[in-house]
């Protein structure tokens, strides 16, 4: 950098009659980096002028710097909340040094929240790092790779309601993927290897080797991070030399299921991590959702005295790491050596446990061979069955619950049909089968094992639930849903439930057909149309407990321990 330019960039000065110089806000190789006030709008900025190799041919400046105003021209198109956004560019002095502008950010950085707090809490880290997610999805959605994060590139700018925004910045070396028949490019000159732009020791293998790059050299880099939130520091050894220490080894509140998301997103090979932004943020919601939970879970059984009664938990107190609730001894899993489902035998087959009977279509179609397709072979075979409840006049809620279920009050339920029991592995197999839809993860195939027909099928959706309603009612002409919310606490407090069971097992939970509402009277928070509700309980020794309570989750939550049963309405369907 010459004295003309190096005069240019002293505080004070005004960089191309717009911005004026007022701090030094940091500097390194790369760069300088000032707050600066665009002196018509009055309105502060971030500036970084780029101090890379200055090619000292003119023609070969008018070069770079053509190519550094189209690559910021694409920089300045991304628009996320969780990315901080380029507004302008230009060049400085006879050098043409390349300057951008951006949003100033007033906050501080990732890099101060962990050198400050060491270890972070769960929550945060997982909150963080699912923003930086959303943001870099969107740059790579637009061919644009960052190539260098880290914690000193994440702002953490605080909002008035007191929540925590990550915004990523400086992307002044970020590569641009090609466009047809041309070269992908960088806002730098790029060289192989370890001297190649970025961050050493937050690259990715292939950054480090010079191999080529794409969105998932940044998805180790976010991975990284988030090891290093938790952990308080990165790896001791390279992960390019040896796999880290897992999480949950340096911090017994971390539970194992992160272990598996950090490792794959860790992994030396690009093709073994998450294969986008978005794919990580997906994982890491659906850890944050079991995790939620077992938090619902042990709030909502927790008595006055502040202590969680709920078998599986640890009291509030003195909470460890997080187990999630299991079916029963444990999640279904699929019998070993079984290479299929068995053939169920000819006729019928009385299932003593919950009365359910199964007809032989159902091993046939299992097994791949024909099924009988008609609406009558289908009701036979396949379809719940339904008790009529009266419904009438009862009291719903309670007075003595969390804010999601009180207050007490009188209701009116009108007659209803209800399956006896929850919907089976059987029953959901043949959905499965004829319509192609996913099938729960605990099968660990498109079928589950023949000794699990008669068993209730956990591990799916509201989403899934739904719409197997809708498939039995296309198939048998009736019409089916899922039991409304109302229903279902009117039939938990019934001494005679017509042989409906499973309502108050421990073992299992339910969907319901309706959305978080607020019952009459109610306050403390608002309804809720995204979230659905499921009900159950799951203290063992009481078996009042959990007839009030409420769990919201969104439709498309799973857990090994939540199935569902079907309902209709007497004059449109049913026995």
């Amino acid at each position: 950098m010459n004295v003309e330019t190096a005069n240019l960039l002293e505080l004070g000065a005004v960089i191309d009659g717009k911005y004026r110089l007022d701090a030094l806000l940091g500097q390194g190789g790369m760069g300088k980096v000032f707050r600066v006030t665009h002196i018509q709008l009055k309105k502060t900025f971030a500036l970084k002028v780029m101090l890379f190799d200055v090619a000292r041919d003119a023609d070969e400046r008018q070069n770079r710097l053509a190519r550094f105003r189209r690559e910021a021209e694409v920089l300045a198109r991304i628009s996320h909340p969780n990315i901080v956004m380029v507004t302008d560019f230009g060049a400085i002095g006879e050098e043409q040094l390349p300057y951008i502008v951006m949003e100033f950010i007033e906050g501080e950085t990732l890099r101060d929240r962990c050198r400050e707090s060491g270890q972070v809490p769960l929550d945060f880290a997982l909150e963080v790092t699912r923003q930086i997610c959303a943001g870099l999805h969107t740059a790579h959605t637009q061919g644009i790779v960052h190539r260098d994060l880290k914690p000193e590139n994440v702002m953490l700018q605080t909002l008035p309601d007191g929540s925590i925004m990550a915004r990523v910045l400086d992307f002044g070396i970020a590569k641009l993927a090609p466009e047809a028949g041309g070269k992908s490019e960088t806002l730098t000159r790029e060289s192989p290897g370890i001297g190649s732009p970025g961050t050493p020791k937050y690259m990715a293998p292939e950054q480090i080797l010079g191999q080529p790059i794409d969105p998932r050299t940044d998805i180790f880099a976010i991975n990284l991070m988030l090891y290093e939130m938790l952990a308080g520091a990165l790896p001791s050894v390279p992960v390019i030399l040896a796999e880290p220490k897992p999480i949950s080894k340096i911090r017994s509140d971390i539970p194992v299921a992160l272990d598996e998301i950090i490792g794959r997103g860790l992994s030396k090979l690009p093709e073994q991590r998450q294969s986008s932004a978005l794919d990580l943020k997906r994982e890491l919601e659906a850890f944050e959702r079991n995790l939620t939970l077992e938090a619902a879970l042990r709030d909502r059984t927790t008595p006055p005295s502040g202590v969680s009664t709920t078998p599986g938990f640890s009291p509030v107190t003195g909470m460890t790491s997080p187990v999630l609730p299991t079916l029963q001894s444990g999640p279904i899993t699929p019998s070993s050596g079984i290479g299929g489902v068995l053939p169920i035998a000819v006729g019928l087959i009385a299932v003593a446990a919950g009365g359910w009977f199964f007809y032989p279509q159902i091993s046939t179609a299992l097994g791949g061979g024909a099924s009988r397709t008609s609406a009558t072979a289908l009701s036979a075979a396949l379809t719940p069955k339904l008790v009529l409840l009266p419904g009438g006049e009862t009291i719903l809620g309670t007075n003595r619950g969390d804010k999601l279920s009180v207050p007490e009050f009188k209701t009116t339920v009108l007659p209803f049909r209800v399956s006896q029991t929850l919907v089976t592995n059987g029953q959901y197999a043949e959905f499965v089968k004829r319509t192609k839809h996913r099938a729960p993860a605990a099968w660990g195939g498109s079928s589950p094992p023949a000794s699990d027909l008669d068993k209730p099928v956990t591990g799916v959706s509201w989403d899934d639930a739904d719409a197997y309603c809708q498939w039995l009612s296309k198939e048998t002409g009736l019409r089916y849903r899922l039991i409304k919310e109302f229903e279902w606490e009117y039939l938990a407090r019934q001494r005679d439930r017509k042989g409906v069971v499973d309502l108050l097992d421990a073992g299992f939970l339910e969907w319901t057909a309706d959305s978080l509402t607020v019952y009459p009277g109610g306050k403390g928070f608002t309804a809720n149309p995204e979230l659905r509700i499921f009900r159950g309980r799951d203290d063992r020794e009481n078996p009042n407990e959990g007839v009030t309570f409420r769990f919201p989750q969104k439709p498309d939550f799973t857990n090994n321990r939540l199935g569902f049963r079907v309902a209709s309405d007497p004059k449109v369907g049913g026995e």
